[in-house]
């Protein structure tokens, strides 16, 4: 499920932008199947970053910061080769913070409902105390100990 939709694109850079740069069969309108592919494609490359540092799928409602990062992600897939020099920093930025939270050096604001990522593999280790009876002891207690 892509982290923003078409109406937070819309919100964020105005309807005439996104009909403008989704339009590839100059219809006058936003190409909506467009639209959807860039937010997903763009959903599933920040996964690509935020696996590492987060468990997925994230639970809704999903931080503010996932919606701009996929929207800028969208837009500039959605420019194609035509996209401003402001429209592709706005992509490096989104991807320089993916890399940040990737590496820890950014955290994201998740529901307390959503787990983080074990960053130290899935492996884990079991303390316990000392043996109490040895196998000698235990099989003089219980006839069938082996």
């Amino acid at each position: 499920m892509p982290y923003a939709t078409q109406t937070d694109l819309i919100a964020r850079y105005g309807a005439q932008e996104v009909s403008d740069i989704s339009d590839y069969d100059a219809a006058g309108a936003a190409d909506d199947a467009a639209v959807s592919i860039a937010l997903s494609d763009a959903s599933v490359e920040m996964d690509a970053y935020i696996a590492i540092s987060c468990t997925l799928p994230l639970l809704k409602p999903y931080p503010a910061l996932l919606v701009r990062l996929c929207c800028e992600l969208a837009r500039y897939a959605l420019y194609k080769d035509k996209a401003s020099e402001a429209v592709r920093n706005g992509r490096e930025d989104a991807i320089a913070l993916l890399r940040r939270i990737a590496s820890g050096e950014a955290q994201l604001q998740l529901s307390s409902d959503t787990p983080a990522a074990d960053t130290q593999g899935s492996a884990f280790a079991v303390r316990s105390s000392a043996r109490v009876f040895s196998d000698d002891a235990l099989s003089r207690m219980l006839p069938s100990w082996p």
